[in-house]
This record gives C-alpha cells, sequence and structure tokens, in this order.
C-alpha cells in the first residue's frame, strides 16, 4: 500500500466515523460570545452505538446513540469559566444522524475549544462530549477600537507524544498492511480511501460581531475567519488533486498552502497564531 500524507491520515483518524463535524466560534465587542458545534456520523456508526449502548442498559434500541444532552452539559464546565449550555438538540439527516449543541461565554480569554468535537478520550459508546486533552484552540482579547482578537493553536507536549504515537500507528498499520495484502493494487488502495473519505467534512471558523479591519489569517470573507474547512468530495473528484494527497507529495506546509490556492475543498491555516482586529 502506498503511503499516505500524514496530514491526510490525521485527519481521517481524528473524524472516525464523522461524516461531519462543524465548529463556530461568535466573539462579541466585549469579549463575549458563542460557540456552536455541529456533529453527524455515518448511519452504520450510529446503529453500532445504539446497539452497544442497549447491550449496556443504556439507549433504548432505535433511540439516539449520538445525542447526549448531560453530557453535552458537562462539556461546557471543561471548555472554561463562565460557558454555559444556551441549546442542544439531536439532528437526523440522510446521511446520518447527530447533534447540535450552542454554548454562550462571557469571556473569550478564558475559554478552551477543542479543534475538532469528538477528539480525545471521549468512550465510542459515550458520545456527545468533547476532550480539552487533545488540540485546543484557546484566544487573546482585548478591548478597544478595534477590538483585537488573538486566537492560537495549543498542542502541549502531551499532544505532540500523541501525535508522536499516532504516527507510529499508522506507520504500523501501513507496513502490516504491505505484508498481509501485497497482492492488493493501486486502484484497490485508492478505491478504498475514496469510500473512507466520501462525503466527510470538517470545519473550524471564527465570526466576529462586528466588521474586520485587520487580520493575518490565510482565509476570510466577512467577518468570518476560516482556520479549517475540509470537503473531501472535490479532493476526489479531481483526479490530480486526489494523487498528490495520497502519495506524499504533499508534506510542507508550503505545499499544503499551494495546494489549497490550486485545488478546492482544502483551506487549513498555515499559523499557530492568528490575529484578527474589527470593530
Amino acid at each position: 500500500m502506498k503511503k499516505i500524507t500524514f496530514v491526510l491520515v490525521t485527519v481521517v483518524l481524528i473524524l472516525g466515523g464523522c461524516l461531519q463535524t462543524e465548529t463556530k466560534i461568535k466573539v462579541e465587542k466585549d469579549g463575549s460570545g458563542t460557540v456552536e458545534q455541529r456533529v453527524i456520523l455515518r448511519k452504520d456508526i450510529v446503529e453500532m452505538m445504539q446497539g452497544m449502548q442497549a447491550a449496556m442498559g443504556g439507549t433504548d434500541p432505535g433511540g439516539s446513540g449520538v445525542y447526549n444532552e448531560e453530557k453535552l452539559k458537562e462539556d461546557a464546565n471543561r471548555m472554561g469559566p463562565g460557558v454555559r449550555m444556551l441549546e442542544a438538540r439531536a439532528l437526523k439527516t440522510e446521511a446520518g444522524e447527530g447533534y447540535l449543541v450552542r454554548y454562550g461565554f462571557t469571556d473569550i480569554n478564558r475559554i478552551r475549544v477543542p479543534e475538532t468535537p469528538l477528539l480525545g478520550d471521549t468512550p465510542p459508546n459515550q458520545p456527545g462530549g468533547i476532550s480539552t486533552e487533545g488540540p485546543v484552540v484557546t484566544f487573546k482579547f482585548s478591548k478597544g477600537n478595534p477590538a483585537t482578537l488573538i486566537v492560537q493553536f495549543r498542542k502541549d507536549e502531551g499532544s505532540k507524544e500523541e501525535r508522536g504515537e499516532m504516527r507510529g500507528k499508522v506507520e504500523g498499520r501501513e507496513t502490516e498492511a504491505e505484508g498481509e495484502k501485497e497482492e492488493e493494487s493501486p486502484e484497490q488502495d485508492a478505491a478504498m480511501m475514496q469510500e473512507l473519505l466520501r462525503d466527510m467534512k470538517l470545519s473550524f471558523r471564527v465570526e466576529v460581531g462586528g466588521t474586520i479591519t485587520s487580520t493575518t489569517a490565510d482565509y476570510s470573507s466577512g467577518s468570518v475567519v476560516t482556520l479549517l474547512n475540509v470537503d473531501f468530495n472535490p479532493l476526489l473528484r479531481n483526479k490530480e488533486a486526489f494523487e498528490k494527497l495520497t502519495t506524499d507529495k504533499v508534506n510542507s506546509l508550503e505545499e499544503l498552502k499551494e495546494f489549497s490556492r490550486k485545488y478546492p475543498g482544502l483551506q487549513m491555516e498555515t499559523k499557530e497564531e492568528v490575529q484578527i482586529k474589527f470593530r
């Protein structure tokens, strides 16, 4: 099996059975705001989770295997002081099942938001939660005219070690796959990866309650800064783009940046810190 770009593999492992994950943070001029998260899991993953929960005496068969309001309430405390859950509801679509949750905060300086919902130590049979043990996004805000918001992507030593372990596991799986499936053709490998990535989406955006006067972010439009936006379907339809991602031809931040300019479907902030000024 051909080696797969580590960035791509990491995204796949993070998403797991998730079909779509969206995070939107809105910040007002006084530093207060909201965090909205939307998660959709594939139908087959939902059915598996429902069966596991029913066997453990939890959710009734046919009930929601994803939406867990109590756990979502607990997540407010994990994000930081002054965070409270404003609303939460289960979601069902043709593709799968999930939830939408919205939190309110009084001071963005005090919150920590995971880069991806469901990332971390949330057990697979206890969904509807987040973890701040993995990579998180933190903020520094100062009032003014314009107000200044600094978005920081924090990856502590534990997180780096976990990512190193992840890389080792990925490489180990690839080696094992090469030994067990030497007869598989590149076409079969590509077909398997396409099926795994089909319909997957991942996004993380920051919206300000005003007009952006300047920003160091790579992607901004109107009052919204996009820190991450991955839609795999356009990439899967573009043979050249898909081949580059799956044959180790995108290996650096500069190459990733150039790739995102050329092919639709992938926007990824390359800086560890982004500044946004707005009034």
